[in-house]
């Protein structure tokens, strides 16, 4: 189980607040309990500070908080906006050390303590994963020693080991763990990325002895690299690497954190590793440096944000855009796999499949959606009240599905070799592609299904099956569109299923148009002072728009403002959210006919046709949600909406409004309870969402709730019979029911 889902963490009330301050200083920020390296009980602790202006006041600040184990660097609690100055966690382990880390702006303090009692693991022995990564090595007066590879890397290769180490500084080696990297590893570059004046006490020598080049290359870290001085550096060594250098290298700076933690980011990023395991050999430092500020919020988050921000459909394609960027040409990267990702296999070899095994059940859900549903609706209700939780699941876990990693053995053949997926009982290949490489990622496949595939080199033909996790909802992949999975394939009361690809739920497939200054709302909050609070920098742009034409108009918070303002000031069209690549996948992939698009006229100001082109056909019923439901223009909407459904013609439908949570959550509930999916089960669609929305106006009590009560209005035991009877009243008959039930239903 993630340790991140396990660690129940929960906000506690302020010990005290911080008070308002009239003026902006520097802060302060005193760690007040555990104290610096106390040994405390293992149980509940509950970390607490205070936070001053220079002249010791208290201060209004907004806090940050960041606790990691330190024997494995997992962050254990991430927590941003904090208004608090206390927090409690629980379920920690006895005999550990923590280091934690709070932020007031710019200053920022952090500490360690430990818990007491016996720890399980030999505090002697490197921690490693179960499988057996990072690969570790022992050499006295050397910290932090181990290989650049053993990662599964590119097309299931692993990146070689032996040929680049990273470290922790060579100055306290002794004899003895010279030998070791001298003699065992055969280190023959000692590659010091220090700044230069760090080195002149060694007056050109490594440490590591004559035998030994000393390289020097002084290096940036994390966020650094994007600057302009950061891109050219990493050019200048990674050529120097490739056409220069003397393997084996052992690579390091001060404490092989940071510098030597950030090119190994990016050497193994290119090499295909993970970004999972990037994060976790980034982690695994910690066990070395005990500083409590090498934390991910100021530290390894600014040279994954770096990456992020790149071109490409995964992360290792986004390492590549960003090393084109510095100049790095597709052959030397070509040139690198080639020196350190191990062959295919060897020469002349059959070939042969390899992953998936013949009927193994894959999964097609993270780990932590995973966990999530499995918890019954009590343990589900108080989670999403936990905002540290909702802000993991938001952030990190999100609800991006799992590929299926197709790999198998053989050599290369020079036209490469015919990959070929297809679902049992059908005809046509969901996958049908010619690749170089002995891998192939599929997204997108339905659950619960039986899976061919075959390979294929040009002279002999291998063929497999998998069968996919029956665990619904199925998550859809589709770069640049949130909230994105099918209607389908949940199962009702009376052991049918619901058709998959038919019903697509979704965010908005382009971006609201910008129309803020048409909202009451918006006028609202800026009376109150909270415009920058709620929308961020396109917040503090409206606020100074408004303030401009305050001064030129009579200002009144209400309709006559809210009038001349509009005359004033028009709205823009809505940014794409979808590329040519998103675009044909939604077409061509998912086959969408239909875009049913429940926002309202505001939010698509200036739209003629949907983001997915003419071939796809836009209906607009502006609709709303919850409570709404029980309106006579929501019952209207509905009522709509619910006629496109009945159409055959129409499907496969994506229904969206822009985040795909409220207005779509309660469309997607009826249709589904039509259907005679569960109630747990309804529940689970609806709260699943929050896997994208960390929000906590998006919870039970003032959304999910008023919707059920809604309902709750309607004769009926269950959801399907409260559902039939509103639908009823909107005008429809038990043979609407029925169509839809024959559309959508299994057989």
């Amino acid at each position: 189980m993630n340790t991140r889902h396990f660690l129940s963490v929960s906000l506690f009330l302020s010990l005290s607040l911080c008070a308002l301050a009239g003026e902006k200083a520097a802060t302060d920020i005193h760690l007040l309990a555990p104290a610096a390296d106390a040994k405390v009980p293992a149980a509940p602790v509950v970390l607490s500070w205070r936070c001053e202006h220079a002249k010791g006041a208290s201060c209004a600040g907004r806090y940050a908080v960041e606790v990691m184990r330190r024997h494995d660097g997992k962050c254990l609690l991430a927590v941003e906006n904090l208004a608090t100055n206390a927090v409690e966690l629980v379920g920690i382990e006895p005999g550990t050390e923590y280091t934690w880390t709070v932020w007031c702006g710019k200053k920022i303090n952090g500490a360690r303590f430990f818990t007491e009692g016996a720890s399980a693991r030999n505090p002697k022995k490197p921690h490693v994963d179960g499988r057996g990564l990072p690969v570790w090595y022992a050499a006295e007066g050397v910290g932090n020693l181990r290989d650049l590879g053993g990662w599964p890397g590119l097309d299931g290769r692993k990146v070689r080991t032996g040929l680049v180490f990273r470290s922790a500084q060579f100055e306290r080696v002794s004899e003895k763990g010279r030998d070791v990297l001298v003699r065992k590893l055969g280190v023959k570059t000692d590659l010091d990325f220090r700044t230069p004046d760090k080195l002149e006490p060694l007056k050109g020598r490594s440490p590591l002895g004559k035998e030994v080049a000393l390289v020097n290359r002084s290096a940036t870290a994390y966020g650094g690299f994007g600057s302009k001085d950061g891109m050219k550096e990493f050019a200048s060594t990674f050529r120097w690497l490739l056409h220069e250098a003397k393997f084996p290298v052992a690579m390091h700076c001060a404490k092989g954190a940071d510098r030597t933690g950030s090119w190994a980011f990016l050497l193994n990023g290119l090499l295909g590793v993970a970004e999972a395991d990037l994060r976790y050999d980034w982690e695994i430092t910690h066990a070395w440096n005990s500083n409590p500020l090498f934390k991910h919020r100021t530290r390894y988050n600014g040279l994954v944000n770096l990456i992020e921000k790149r071109a490409g459909a995964t992360f290792t394609d986004k390492v590549v855009d960003y090393a084109r960027a510095c100049g790095i040409t597709d052959a030397e990267i070509a040139l690198w796999r080639d020196r350190m990702l191990e062959p295919v296999s060897a020469k002349g070899a059959g070939l042969a499949l390899t992953a998936p095994s013949k009927g193994e059940i894959v999964q097609l859900t993270n780990s932590g959606r995973r966990e999530f549903l499995a918890m019954d609706s009590k343990h589900r209700r108080a989670v999403f009240k936990d905002k540290a939780w909702r802000r993991v699941a938001a952030n990190e876990v999100k609800s991006r599905p799992l590929p299926v990693v197709l790999r198998w053995s053989g050599e290369i053949p020079q036209k490469g070799f015919r990959v070929r997926v297809t679902k049992e009982g059908t005809e046509k290949p969901f996958v049908e592609a010619c690749v170089k490489t002995n891998a192939l990622e599929i997204w997108n496949l339905e659950i619960a299904r039986m899976y061919r595939w075959s390979v294929s080199d040009g002279a002999r033909e291998v063929c497999g099956a998998f069968r996919t996790a029956d665990l619904a909802p199925r998550d859809i992949y589709v770069p640049g569109v949130p909230n994105f999975r099918d209607l389908g394939g949940w199962k009702t009361v009376d052991g049918r299923r619901v058709r998959q690809g038919m019903v697509y739920r979704s965010g908005g497939l382009n971006n609201n148009a910008d129309f803020f200054l048409s909202t009451h709302e918006t006028l609202d909050l800026y009376a109150k002072g909270e415009l920058e609070a709620r929308y961020g920098e396109d917040g503090r742009k409206m606020k100074e728009r408004i303030d401009r034409e305050k001064g030129q108009l009579a200002f009144d918070e209400k309709a006559p403002y809210l009038r001349k303002m509009l005359k004033r000031d028009q709205p823009r069209k809505a940014k794409e959210r979808l590329d040519a690549a998103g675009r044909r996948l939604c077409t061509e992939t998912l086959g969408i006919r239909t875009d049913l698009d429940l926002r309202r006229a505001e939010e698509v100001w200036g739209m003629t046709e949907s983001p997915l082109g003419p071939s796809v056909r836009w209906v607009n019923i502006p609709s709303t949600s919850y409570g709404g439901l029980g309106k006579e223009s929501g019952k209207k909407a509905f009522a709509d909406v619910f006629r496109v459904f009945l159409d055959e013609a129409n499907y496969p439908i994506d229904i969206h409004c822009i985040g795909g949570a409220d207005r779509t959550g309660c469309a997607c509930f009826i249709i589904n309870a039509l259907l005679g999916v569960a109630q747990d089960d309804l529940d689970k669609d609806w709260e699943i969402t929050c896997y994208e929305y960390e929000d906590q106006n998006f919870g039970h009590k003032y959304r999910y709730d008023k919707f059920l009560k809604v309902l709750a209005d309607y004769p009926g035991d269950t959801p399907r019979a409260r559902c039939e009877a509103y639908v009823k009243e909107l005008g429809f008959t038990d043979a609407d029911v029925a169509r839809l039930r024959q559309i959508l239903l299994e057989d």
